[in-house]
């Protein structure tokens, strides 16, 4: 079965406050802190980008994003879903998120693409992200075929 309804939208509104939380674009102040809201508190987040991924706890997770995004070394950055496919069975949801991210690192502009995996489960307090695995599009990986052109 899939995610209809309410459950659309709260699961969307989830994933939108995930993307929002890193935002610096025009000197706003990122709001790294509402991702306690987002996740689980037992959540395990990994960054499948590069040779080892990293694992990551709720807590450690905020904390290095809100350094990456404070130290000044990354600014302007901006990230947003492109398309998604969520599939619900039960109190679960996987969503696939196709992302985009720009900014500028370093004084280095960038803009890439990539997926997320999300595993989302349905509290008594509302949807929770329980799991976020990530990896951006690079020489070697490709998207899939159905995103080729988002």
């Amino acid at each position: 079965m899939d995610a209809t309804g309410a459950d659309d939208i709260a699961i969307d509104t989830l994933v939108a406050r995930l993307y929002a939380a890193f935002r610096t674009r025009d000197g706003a102040v990122a709001p790294v802190d509402t991702l306690r809201e987002v996740f689980l508190p037992e959540a395990v987040i990994v960054k499948a980008v590069g040779p080892a991924p990293e694992v990551f706890d709720v807590t450690r997770f905020i904390e290095t994003r809100r350094a990456i995004l404070g130290d000044g070394g990354l600014r302007d950055f901006d990230e947003w879903e492109l398309d998604a496919r969520s599939e619900r069975r039960g109190h679960v949801v996987h969503r696939w998120s196709l992302y985009r991210k720009v900014g500028v690192r370093d004084g280095v502009a960038f803009d890439v693409r990539g997926v997320k995996s999300l595993q989302c489960v349905d509290m008594p307090e509302g949807w929770r992200i329980a799991s976020l695995v990530w990896d951006d599009a690079r020489d070697g990986l490709a998207l899939p075929e159905r995103w080729d052109a988002a």
